[in-house]
């Protein structure tokens, strides 16, 4: 059964059993790394996360900003003021973000609000949304079909619109769109508009809010078109279709299968195909 859970923690969507997109596009780097993760520890928290969880609450959920963190400002994290400062904003349940931290989410969440098709597309819904539903692929010679439970974190969701925050070196829109294909965002956008769609029975537009790291922070929406969406399909069933395979064979191959020949990197070859006319070689010749 698809459903829309509204007001889900992380914590308790973590504890739900079901696929969702981050373990699957990992059977896109082999099923050696998707079986791994399975059973692999949580990676530590880092700085770089913490300040993408800030980011997310200051841009999409701006009125729990201040019931979720504490701000140092005292310098460095270290000393007895400082474990003072941190152990009081634990026993309130908060987390603590350095001034820089703060100072930045704060700074992207006026980059974007002030752009007024990002101020629309985060208007009138809700964010953090926890979609179930089910998921899967054909048959495939042999291979018959195949369904999983299946859960996604939607980072803004309306009636009109699903939408996911993207942190990015450059929201530039040809620099965006190469990490797109190259990153499996494409997958991710088809993923989540299918699990909505199963959820509502209603199409939504899918947007990317591409938010650079630096200042100014330039922030670019992207809406996905139906031709991509469809890529994206195409590719998140393929997934589903290799990891069927695997569960039934119980076997995960890492990159390949067996033996490979040894090829020719694809730069050596470019460089090969490159004019090396005029650029100053001389050579000697012998009689």
């Amino acid at each position: 059964m698809a459903e829309i859970l509204k007001g889900l923690s992380w914590s308790q969507y973590v504890d739900v059993e079901a696929l969702n997109w981050s373990r699957l596009k990992v059977m896109a780097k082999s099923p050696a790394h998707y079986q791994w993760q399975l059973t692999a520890e949580s990676a530590p928290d880092t700085d770089s996360l913490q300040q993408g969880r800030a980011v997310h609450t200051a841009l999409l959920e701006p009125g729990q900003y201040d019931g979720r963190y504490a701000v140092w400002r005292g310098g460095r994290r270290s000393g007895k003021e400082w474990e003072a400062f941190e152990a009081e904003a634990h026993s309130k349940g908060l987390e603590v973000l350095t001034a820089k931290q703060d100072d930045v989410s704060k700074a992207i969440k006026f980059a974007a609000r002030t752009n007024p098709e990002v101020s629309r597309l985060l208007s009138g819904g809700k964010a953090e949304v926890t979609v179930l539903s089910e998921v899967g692929c054909p048959s495939v010679g042999d291979l018959p079909g195949r369904t999983w439970r299946s859960k996604s974190r939607v980072d803004y969701l309306s009636d009109r619109a699903i939408v996911d925050l993207k942190s990015t070196k450059s929201a530039n829109p040809g620099d965006f769109a190469r990490d797109a294909w190259n990153l499996g965002y494409l997958g991710q956008a088809a993923y989540y508009t299918d699990a909505v769609k199963a959820a509502t029975g209603a199409e939504r537009a899918f947007y990317f809010l591409a938010v650079e790291k630096t200042a100014p922070y330039v922030v670019t929406p992207f809406v996905v078109t139906d031709e991509l969406l469809e890529i994206g399909r195409e590719f998140y069933t393929g997934l589903l279709a290799r990891l069927a395979l695997c569960e039934r064979e119980n076997r995960w191959p890492g990159y390949v299968d067996g033996v490979t020949a040894l090829e020719v990197p694809r730069w050596v070859e470019r460089a090969n195909e490159e004019d090396v006319s005029g650029i100053g070689l001389t050579f000697n010749s012998e009689e």
